[in-house]
């Protein structure tokens, strides 16, 4: 799903929900089921691992819903991220598979005050 707000650029915060996957379907992070609370992080300071999550993330406008597919190398590595950003269980260099949903970049908002997580 096109989002119809702003895309993130380095040194911009976002926020988002995620749900991450490995390729054999386990779920490894939930922020929709633990809560509801979305992730929080800055584009372009390592806070967002891995990588090819963060790429993603730039890709898309407020609103929108994307599958977010990592290969190993541009997924989880040995390489510490920020203080703070989520390690998965499991090994360096395993796909990940996210599903996003990009919520606010600071000075977007959602045209729709009811603005739920929707795949």
């Amino acid at each position: 799903v096109k989002g119809t707000g702003v895309s993130p650029a380095p040194g911009f915060p976002v926020c988002f929900h995620v749900i991450a996957q490995l390729p054999n379907g386990m779920v490894f992070m939930d922020t929709v089921e633990k809560g509801g609370s979305p992730i929080d992080a800055k584009i372009g300071n390592r806070s967002i691992a891995p990588v090819g999550l963060e790429e993603g993330l730039t890709t898309m406008q407020v609103g929108g819903v994307r599958r977010i597919y990592c290969p190993g190398e541009l997924s989880y590595t040995s390489i510490p991220s920020a203080a703070g950003a989520f390690q998965p269980p499991a090994f360096p260099g395993t796909p990940v598979i996210f599903d996003v949903q990009l919520l606010l970049v600071p000075g977007a908002e959602a045209e729709d005050e009811d603005f739920k997580f929707r795949f």
